[in-house]
């Protein structure tokens, strides 16, 4: 199947962005500024902005990640911290250091990009890090189900509907791009 597409909001004393990715690692489409269908908050007039397309690639490259965004490359140090609001990732080069506060964006099931059936697929490979219910709990929607780890990211993937959570992964487990790790059984109206 295709890549999987993450939406994640980015925040720093500057303001924030839409961030969505899809693709891998090797070759990725970044949207910047990035229109999500279905957010679960209110939009906010900074979402306005043009979006902008960016072809990327990202490899590691010694003690540095190597970033090759619409054909120039750049070198950068990248430390993830967790903090009381969540997970901040600090990007350090030559040009400047950000600290960057990561937020995943819950979507609804009717995002145009969502299976609608309530399963969450790993958004590139990596290893399920934590499940944040037992198998059978009930969560509402915009809860976390599980974490996956990935190019030294922790992605936490969070429930698009209320309902039941069934695994099919567990903690420790290694799984690639778009495997189903778990499903939010809608409650039923």
């Amino acid at each position: 199947g295709r890549p999987g597409t993450q939406r994640l909001r980015l925040r720093t004393t500057n303001g924030s962005s839409l961030i969505a990715v899809s693709g891998t690692p090797a070759g990725a489409t970044v949207t910047v500024d990035a229109q999500v269908a279905g957010i679960s908050e209110p939009a906010e007039v900074e979402d306005a902005r043009e979006p902008r397309d960016y072809a990327s690639a990202i490899h590691r490259d010694g003690d540095l990640w190597r970033v090759d965004c619409d054909g120039i490359a750049r070198h950068w140090q990248v430390e993830t911290v967790d903090s009381r609001r969540g997970t901040d990732v600090i990007v350090s080069s030559d040009e400047g250091t950000w600290v960057l506060h990561r937020e995943n964006v819950v979507r609804s099931a009717a995002d145009d990009d969502g299976s609608g059936d309530g399963t969450l697929t790993s958004p590139m490979p990596g290893t399920v890090i934590a499940l944040s219910a037992a198998d059978g709990d009930r969560v509402e929607a915009g809860d976390p189900v599980l974490v996956v780890e990935a190019m030294k990211m922790e992605h936490t993937l969070r429930a698009p509907t209320a309902g039941v959570v069934e695994y099919h992964v567990a903690a420790g487990s290694q799984v690639s791009t778009e495997v189903a790790l778990a499903t939010v059984v809608p409650d039923e109206d």
